[in-house]
């Protein structure tokens, strides 16, 4: 029985929570956004960086709606939400910028966070998003490509 336990545990990997939790982190902030403003010098993203994620999604998500907003702030709007637990929220805000940019940076940040909620979901389908971004290569290729052979 023992050795049955020793080998379950060398063998089978860590679960997609485990998984999850080594790989989550959220995006770093340091693009500039002063033309964002919601007031005289209020940056929409001074929340997210302080870890405010309550604030940030009511700051970002007004921000978002500016003629000018740059999709980057929505991939904050969504890492936001997935900080307060609204992962169903996260992923219609990550994959409509996913959708409208899936060949730069902004779409690459989407469809990383879109992998990681669905891991905590559903590890078979995520396990196929994970092989798809490790094979396009980008900013997360070396990332996908662990996951997808953890899986």
């Amino acid at each position: 029985m023992v050795a049955s336990v020793v080998f379950y545990t060398q063998f089978s990997g860590p679960s997609p929570e485990d998984l999850y939790l080594s790989y989550y982190e959220p995006l770093d902030s340091s693009v500039s956004t002063r033309s964002y403003t919601e007031d005289e010098d209020a940056n929409p993203l001074e929340a997210y960086q302080k870890g405010d994620y309550e604030r940030a999604v009511n700051v970002l998500g007004r921000a978002i709606e500016k003629p000018d907003a740059i999709p980057l702030l929505r991939v904050y709007l969504g890492i936001s939400l997935i900080q307060t637990g609204k992962d169903v929220e996260a992923i219609e805000i990550f994959q409509k910028v996913y959708n409208e940019n899936p060949n730069n940076f902004t779409g690459q940040y989407a469809e990383w966070y879109l992998a990681l909620i669905e891991l905590k979901k559903n590890p078979e389908t995520a396990k196929e998003r994970f092989k798809k971004i490790a094979e396009q290569g980008g900013i997360y290729d070396r990332e996908a490509k662990e996951v997808f052979e953890k899986l």
